[in-house]
């Protein structure tokens, strides 16, 4: 008897809408390029099961592009396409293949691109326990359009700008008072827009930041990674104190080790209706936990990595991505 051929589940990423796509490396022999596609969840490396076949599809910018008949005979799509500013082109077109092929996507295309910084702090702003920084985007060509378009937009002080479509750390600038509207570099000046974020500041009494990425799949809550820093604006890039004081990555340590018993139980419910209210099956959540459970938001979105292990980070960031690896595999899985 021949063994049934699994499912088939199409990986699907987009370049973004300027057509650009990021070269990191080109390898010896001067043909193979080490690229990076942003504005992408990119989980397809990372993802082995018996259970089902891969086929990964880049969509490009163009109305023109034809797909292979082998993308039309899939079970099940897997929306990587994340960033809901830079990849309009890319998402549009894969709610119409969506359409054409009647099959269930993974993290919906137009849940995605509805998800702006402004709409998620909309919709999420009347949940209790979770505090929601007002966001506005606005656009200037000129210091004075900025100052007119910061008090229209009835954000307090302190407040971020940062460039709409960033999810890096690049680029954004805290603004203390309307004085220091004057830091706002000419550059910004461009037209393009920008969001201004209400800024809280959660410094400890040790002159310390801290940040936490949650992974949320299909409803449920995994903890990633705990960021350290002296500066406010904590990541990857800013965390530079943890590599001189070891007693911050233990700290760390004890959080990823205890998080399903001390953190998830005070946060599930809200999470979860978080998930519901955004409709996206797989995004981050960037925050700051109090001890009693309130979350205050940073972020949440898709244009998260999911499964790109942690620098530095012992034998639990391994673990929570385990765990993280796992429920996506039985996410796709019930999905089929």
């Amino acid at each position: 008897m021949n063994k049934q051929t699994p499912p088939k589940v199409l990986f699907v990423s987009g370049i973004n809408d300027s057509g650009e796509v990021k070269v990191n490396t080109i390898a010896p022999n001067g043909i193979t390029l080490n690229y990076q596609v942003e504005g992408s969840c990119s989980v397809f490396n990372s993802l082995e099961s018996a259970d089902f076949q891969k086929l990964r599809l880049f969509l490009d910018t163009t109305l023109s592009q034809q797909f292979e008949s082998r993308f039309m005979r899939v079970s099940l799509i897997f929306n990587q396409i994340a960033n809901e500013e830079t990849h309009k082109i890319s998402l549009q077109k894969l709610t119409k293949l969506q359409e054409m092929t009647g099959l269930i996507c993974i993290n919906e295309p137009q849940s995605v691109l509805i998800n702006t910084r402004e709409h998620v702090a909309l919709v999420l702003a009347d949940l209790a326990g979770l505090i929601v920084p007002k966001v506005a985007r606005i656009s200037f060509k000129n210091p004075d359009q900025l100052a007119a378009a910061v008090n229209d937009s009835g954000i307090a002080f302190p407040m971020i700008i940062r460039p709409v479509g960033i999810h890096y750390n690049k680029d954004m600038i805290l603004l203390q008072n309307r004085e220091a509207l004057n830091q706002v570099p000419l550059a910004f000046c461009d037209g393009r827009d920008y969001h201004i974020i209400e800024f809280f500041d959660i410094c400890s009494e040790q002159g310390l930041y801290e940040k936490i990425r949650l992974i949320v799949i299909d409803g449920e809550v995994y903890i990633k990674h705990l960021y350290f820093s002296d500066v406010w604006c904590t990541g990857e890039e800013t965390r530079e104190i943890m590599n001189v004081r070891p007693e911050l990555w233990a700290r760390g340590q004890g959080v990823l080790d205890s998080f399903e018993t001390a953190i998830k139980p005070k946060i599930s419910e809200r999470i979860r209706e978080i998930a519901m209210r955004l409709g996206l099956d797989v995004f981050g959540i960037d925050c700051y936990i109090y001890p009693d459970g309130r979350i205050l938001l940073f972020e949440a979105n898709a244009c998260m990595n999911i499964l790109i292990p942690e620098k530095g980070h012992a034998d639990g960031s391994s673990r929570q991505l385990e765990l993280i690896e796992r429920a996506l595999l039985r996410l796709i899985k019930e999905r089929l």
